[in-house]
């Protein structure tokens, strides 16, 4: 099984939604995992691992967080 499945607790790679730097209504695909080294992540108030989604229209690429806020 690919390793960004059994990381990731979405059932699919791609989600919808509006994306905040072009404002279209794109279609977002995961494409991978940032790991953070542990005070790195602790000072920017993030966790050690963030998944990244990149816009079907414009490229820019969110993390999880932002990605879920536009679904």
């Amino acid at each position: 099984m690919d390793k960004r499945c059994e990381t990731t607790d979405l059932k699919y790679r791609t989600r919808v939604g509006l994306c905040p730097t072009c404002a279209q209504v794109a279609r977002f695909t995961f494409v991978g995992e940032q790991h953070w080294p542990p005070q790195v992540a602790q000072a920017a108030g993030l966790g050690p691992l963030v998944h990244l989604w990149v816009c079907g229209s414009c490229q820019t690429t969110l993390t999880e967080t932002a990605a879920e806020k536009s679904a």
